[in-house]
């Protein structure tokens, strides 16, 4: 149906989430391939079986066009949020929380040129009820927050329609280094035609890696995002900001590498969320060991 519930276990029990994706599919002709499935889903709370359908075809060489047909139930625990937003306090939510991306469908091409490179664009877009997204935890109304508590962030649900066009290029790691570059054109607004808050309608990155010694590696990182607003009256403005970074790494062996980096280059100013000013331009060493 569409809609977000928070889920608690309490008394030290466990809720785990199953998925579990079957398909099938044939050959129209040599160049179309059509599949069609069932997506399970199933926790302690929720049981949802949810179609899904693809559509491929390669009308030339290294020419793909796909569609997908793929509505999903997800789920967004506290560790996630605390992942995309170190000012989330998990006193304010449940074990985890559960979405459906309705009516969700993608529509892409790429063009790959041999193991050179690659572009891809496209379109995706779904619909939910009951979207979570991070709002003040004075902002109460709607939320699974228990008491209100100054700067500190919690989860509000609300419905969403969400379009996006994007595009990608990718050139492979070779003698010229590895480039990945990405951009996308969002829309995510709510059934009253409020955008919903911290999404941005811009956003981009590129990075270049290239490695110009034995054991040495510089990586260049460019990143740019709009304004957007913080609340879901879409009265605060949080200005978008660009970030440049560079970082240099020398890989002493197969676990060890040093590396120095660079953050925020250009001392840009601006907020990720409301009331925390990112930090300006840093810079770092380090030593770093990989267990294998």
């Amino acid at each position: 149906n569409g809609a977000a519930q928070a889920h608690s276990a309490g008394g030290g029990e466990t809720n785990l989430a199953f998925r579990a994706t079957g398909f099938a599919g044939f050959n129209v002709s040599k160049i179309i391939r059509v599949l069609g499935g069932v997506r399970l889903v199933k926790s302690d709370y929720i049981e949802k079986l949810n179609p899904q359908a693809r559509f491929a075809m390669q009308p030339v060489k290294g020419v793909t066009l796909v569609g997908e047909y793929r509505p999903t139930t997800n789920f967004v625990g506290a560790v996630d949020l605390i992942e995309r937003n170190f000012y989330y306090d998990p006193d304010y939510y449940a074990d985890f929380v559960s979405y459906d991306e309705e009516n969700a469908f993608l529509a892409a091409i790429k063009y790959e040129f041999e193991r050179f490179f690659e572009i891809n664009g496209g379109v995706r877009y779904f619909g939910s009820d009951a979207y979570p997204y991070f709002t003040d935890a004075s902002n109460l109304a709607g939320t699974t927050a228990p008491v209100a508590r100054t700067g500190r962030f919690a989860v509000a649900l609300t419905d969403v329609d969400f379009f996006t066009i994007f595009g990608d290029f990718m050139f492979h790691p070779g003698p010229m280094g590895m480039f990945y570059g990405e951009l996308k054109l969002n829309r995510m607004n709510n059934d009253d035609g409020n955008a919903i808050p911290y999404h941005s309608a811009i956003e981009a990155t590129a990075t270049y890696s290239y490695g110009f010694l034995p054991k040495w590696t510089g990586e260049a990182t460019v990143e740019y995002k709009s304004s957007r607003y913080a609340d879901a009256a879409n009265q605060v403005e949080l200005d978008g900001w660009f970030d440049l970074g560079a970082s240099v790494e020398y890989k002493i062996s197969e676990n060890v590498r040093a590396f120095a980096s660079l953050d925020n280059m250009l001392s840009a100013e601006y907020q990720r969320w409301r009331g925390y000013d990112e930090p300006g331009f840093s810079a770092a060493l380090g030593i770093e060991y990989i267990w294998r």
